[in-house]
């Protein structure tokens, strides 16, 4: 029998194909076993130990169930192999999905209530959609290198401290109406070329677009609060003041 995964428990049952440990209510998942390669966490899963993938180099896919509350912190940090998620809702705390470098795909559901800071840190995502009920924290998706294409769905009003930062390899990106701020440094550092920004933006946070080397065109309404360097070091960038008129 291989080695579980996540602490024991002396209240403890096994479900049906005998490979994962849940609590007696069946509420709270205790263990996996170590060599799990594909992870299907039942329906009626509310809990999952935060320990519970420590050592499980060989997983690559793992589906939550719609019953969770939380992917817990720093959940797959010794998850080397991990390549598909499935979060269909409840909370991404903090760093859960950070530095899993071969991550390639993350399908958010629409009852996804927030994404911790550093969620997706340094993940290799090559793209994602994020839902529009989902709260934002900062640094949420920083440092992801291979994230080429993000899609925001209307709903979310404001883009988050550090974002974005240092995300290389995003070229272009659609704000939408909803949106009322972008935070300092959230896209600083990133591969823009072109931004319009719409006409619902309020504030535009200290060095937002600060050394985006291949951003060229930066177009914003007359009136916004604009931080400090917003296009700091972004040597190419030039700024456009619309006059709008506002939306009916």
């Amino acid at each position: 029998m291989p080695y579980l995964c996540g602490r024991k428990s002396i209240k403890q049952m096994r479900n049906f194909d005998s490979s994962l440990v849940l609590s007696e209510n069946g509420k709270t998942l205790l263990q996996i076993p170590s060599n799990v390669v594909e992870l299907e966490i039942p329906e009626g899963v509310r809990v999952v130990l935060a320990d519970v993938f420590k050592n499980c180099n060989d997983l690559v896919s793992v589906t939550f169930p719609s019953t969770l509350y939380s992917v817990p912190e720093f959940s797959f940090r010794n998850c080397p192999n991990l390549r598909h998620a499935i979060v269909p809702s409840g909370n991404i705390l903090p760093y859960a999905f950070a530095f899993t470098e071969n991550l390639e795909t993350i399908e958010l559901g629409p009852n996804v209530k927030s994404i911790g800071e550093g969620a997706f840190r340094k993940s290799g995502l090559p793209q994602v959609k994020i839902p529009s009920g989902a709260s934002l924290e900062k640094a949420c998706f920083r440092d992801c290198v291979n994230l080429e294409y993000v899609e925001l769905e209307s709903g979310i009003n404001f883009i988050p401290e550090s974002m974005f930062c240092g995300c290389d390899s995003l070229r272009d990106i659609d704000i939408p109406f909803s949106v009322w701020a972008i935070e300092d440094a959230a896209f600083a550092f990133t591969g823009l070329e072109e931004v319009f920004l719409p006409e619902t933006i309020n504030l535009i946070g200290t060095h937002a677009f600060a050394y985006c080397k291949h951003l060229r065109h930066l177009s914003i309404p007359r009136g916004v609060e604009i931080g400090e360097g917003i296009i700091a070091g972004s040597k190419r960038a030039k700024v456009e003041l619309r006059e709008d008129y506002p939306m009916k």
